[in-house]
């Protein structure tokens, strides 16, 4: 691949490719942190059609946030329609994962695996040089062994972040809360993938020769390319130079860019889910600020300004709110604590109650224009939507 440098510093011709077709998939259900992390998980995809074939080495995906309800699942279930062979699981025994990956040769899919973190994790034998070509673990079986292939791509959601080996050898992608262009259906992720996933195998075991010729020019590169990664990282990030060489050539500037950004996140201290339970709770309380502003929009209909009194009062006959339960059995009720745990919810979205008036009465409430601002402001999905309440009263959004 001798003009690989001048690859990095100009970029080609966009073509159409599938990669795209990938990111563009992925994107529609998932909302990432950092906009090439769609393009670093699409060539990871591609490699699962071809690494047993072409690499000696492939790095792992370890997919993080401080909180249970960020996306990590669903970006788990939407990236293995796309991969070959995926076999997702949650808290397998060490044994049944040797059995998968030395019978299977899957992409293994390995949720909720915040015991990485442990010092003592038996994962570690597992994890620690199963990204190499060759790797086995050994096991006493009656008077002689058995031994057991553990290399294959591997991908791993946890709360907060695993410890530092299994970080330097992975693609960390930190996940946010966010609204998603779909809703994650998981038969309408099913059907999207399987559009993807025909073109994209054609295309990787087409591009087989240049893929190996692209990998070969890498590991055996006397003029430094990836200078701008480690040794560590060069060996994680080499197959998916590659695959992007042999398929979207015009995106490795960009590919340049994302690994750049992602050996940047192992400088920052690792915290472990026990360290984020408070800020897994603000992460929490600022998505129920966001849906509250979305109730708020349906039951202030066309008015332009509400009391905060009548506010709770719709909000707690509104048959699709959560609010007449939230928190308590009591729910929000009509009184100070109920309109200060509203106001608490609102202000970290730049709403605020605030004296209006509404004919010849004055009291506290909110205005229809600070609630359009945090939906212009947060990207805060509303709906256009007519629900009669208890009351009889119809509402809109």
């Amino acid at each position: 691949m001798k003009d690989f440098a001048q690859l990095l510093t100009t970029k080609p011709k966009p073509q159409p490719n599938v990669i795209e077709e990938v990111e563009n998939y992925l994107n529609s259900f998932v909302v990432f942190t950092n906009p090439l992390h769609p393009l670093a998980l699409s060539l990871f995809a591609a490699l699962t059609h071809c690494w047993e074939d072409c690499f000696t080495t492939v790095p792992f995906v370890v997919i993080t946030g401080i909180g249970d309800t960020l996306g990590k699942s669903v970006l788990m279930e939407t990236l293995s329609q796309v991969c070959w062979e995926p076999y997702l699981a949650a808290n397998p025994t060490l044994a049944a994962i040797y059995r998968v990956i030395n019978d299977r040769r899957p992409t293994l899919f390995l949720d909720e695996t915040e015991n990485l973190g442990r010092t003592n994790a038996g994962f570690r034998e597992l994890i620690n040089n199963s990204n190499r070509s060759g790797a086995q673990i050994m096991r006493a079986s009656g008077p002689g062994y058995l031994a057991y292939n553990t290399f294959c791509p591997k991908v791993f959601a946890l709360i907060g972040d695993t410890y530092q080996t299994l970080r330097v050898r992975s693609l960390n992608i930190e996940m946010a809360y966010g609204t998603p262009k779909r809703r994650f259906n998981r038969d309408v992720v099913r059907e999207a993938g399987d559009e993807v996933l025909g073109r994209l195998r054609l295309e990787v075991l087409t591009r087989i020769p240049d893929i190996r010729g692209a990998y070969f020019s890498l590991i055996t590169d006397e003029e430094d390319r990836l200078f701008f990664l480690n040794t560590r990282d060069q060996e994680s990030w080499q197959p998916l130079f590659a695959i992007c060489a042999a398929l979207c050539p015009h995106r490795l500037q960009d590919l340049a860019k994302v690994a750049t950004d992602i050996a940047a996140y192992r400088t920052r201290p690792a915290r472990l889910a026990k360290d984020l339970q408070d800020e897994n709770k603000r992460a929490k309380d600022f998505q129920h600020g966001k849906d509250l502003i979305r109730d708020m929009l349906i039951v202030i209909a066309d008015d332009q300004k509400i009391f905060t009194s009548d506010l709770i009062e719709r909000l707690r006959v509104l048959p699709t709110g959560p609010w007449r339960g939230f928190r308590s059995e009591k729910g929000i009720q009509n009184d100070r604590p109920g309109s200060m745990l509203l106001a608490s919810l609102l202000e970290p979205l730049d709403v605020r109650p605030k004296t209006i008036w509404i004919g010849a009465k004055a009291g506290k409430g909110y205005e229809r224009e600070q609630l359009e601002r945090a939906v212009a402001k947060f990207s805060i999905r509303v709906v256009n939507v007519k629900v009669k309440t208890d009351e009889g009263r119809e509402t809109a959004a």
